[in-house]
């Protein structure tokens, strides 16, 4: 069996294909919250086409994918090096601090930026996930 953190790097990747198609390039930069932060913003202007199971089984992977891109994001662009990594959280890939001190929730950031809008902007998430991890 793969090591979870292989497993969710993989679906970080169906992200990037995903974006790719929408002609979005993804690439593992802080900066990049803001293609994804577009591409969520149509999930959320077209919100009453998700209506029913599939929809909302639609939505959720969308939340899966994108979450588990903005999280490689944040360890690529420093937070490993601060001592966080992938953990199962009740069945959801977070990021946690090894001690234990600080969580992270992508998956649950994106999807609450899927249902609110802007104003759960995932630029400002990676912005206030590396501030806080700075101290």
């Amino acid at each position: 069996m793969k090591k979870f953190s292989e497993v969710v790097c993989r679906i970080a990747e169906e992200a990037v294909n995903l974006a790719k198609q929408s002609g979005v390039m993804l690439d593992y930069t802080a900066e990049s919250a803001k293609g994804v932060d577009e591409i969520l913003e149509n999930y959320h202007d077209n919100i009453e086409n998700y209506g029913g199971a599939d929809g909302e089984k639609t939505l959720w992977n969308a939340a899966v994918m994108f979450g588990a891109y903005i999280g490689e994001v944040l360890l690529r662009q420093g937070l490993s090096e601060k001592g966080f990594a992938w953990v199962e959280d009740e069945g959801l890939p977070i990021l946690r601090m090894q001690d234990g001190k600080m969580t992270a929730s992508p998956i649950t950031k994106v999807q609450k930026r899927i249902y609110n809008g802007a104003e759960d902007s995932l630029e400002s998430f990676v912005k206030v996930v590396f501030a806080a991890a700075e101290g």
